[in-house]
Formats: C-alpha cells, sequence, structure tokens
C-alpha cells in the first residue's frame, strides 16, 4: 500500500510503498553492492569484518542476512527453535509451521467474523 512516509535515516517527507525515500534506497544498494562485492573477495569473513571493512552499519548487514539477501558462514539461528542458519529468521522446518499457523489463524477468524477470504487475501 502506498503511505506517507519520514524516512527515518533522512527524514524527508515521501510518498511510496517503502519507508525509505528513494534517494537513500539507492544508498542502501550501493552499501549492498561493496558489501556483496567485498564478500566476494573474503567468503570467509564474518558480518563485523564485512562492516569494518566496508564501512557499513552493522545492523544493515545484519538485515540483509535476515532478509535472505546475504548468507552467513557464522552463528546465525533460528529466532522459533534456536537451530543454526545460513540465512533468514527461521529454519525451513520452522517457517512451514508458522506458514500452517497462519493459514489456519486465517480460516478460524473468517468463520468466527463471516467474513470469507481466500488466503492469497483476495475476497
Amino acid at each position: 500500500m502506498i503511505m506517507i512516509h519520514s524516512c527515518p535515516k533522512c527524514k524527508q517527507i515521501h510518498i511510496g510503498a517503502s519507508e525509505l525515500c528513494f534517494a537513500c534506497i539507492k544508498l542502501e544498494e550501493v552499501d549492498f553492492s561493496s558489501v556483496s562485492d567485498y564478500l566476494h573477495h573474503h567468503p570467509n569473513a564474518n558480518a563485523d569484518e564485512v562492516a569494518k571493512e566496508t564501512n557499513v552499519d552493522i545492523h544493515l548487514v545484519m538485515k540483509w542476512i535476515k532478509e535472505g539477501r546475504l548468507i552467513s558462514l557464522h552463528e546465525l539461528t533460528c529466532e522459533r527453535c534456536g537451530k543454526k542458519i545460513k540465512s533468514g529468521r527461521f529454519c525451513s522446518e520452522c517457517g512451514v509451521d508458522l506458514q500452517k499457523s497462519l493459514h489456519q489463524m486465517k480460516q478460524g477468524l473468517a468463520k468466527r467474523t463471516g467474513y470469507f477470504t481466500h488466503i492469497d487475501g483476495k475476497k
């Protein structure tokens, strides 16, 4: 959904689906490219080293790992069960369980409210 946002980085007011403004998205993509290039040449680097050597905020590096845009070779764990994972927030098993739970909750809500939707959000 398109909304009015105040960019959390530069405070510029903008209209769009992203919280970041277009200029900050572009800057973030430049940082991502820098991190990606560094990892291409240093595949065993940890997140702290990558952040330090590329001058990119560690929180941004960790965000990309959790989004699955980067794969970590070090200590990343599923937020639900604690199993070691390479990227994202959840292991594949917990991801499937969470999807099933969400599906069941949507069905239960639709039955209780009398409002029926397809799981994909269409009426």
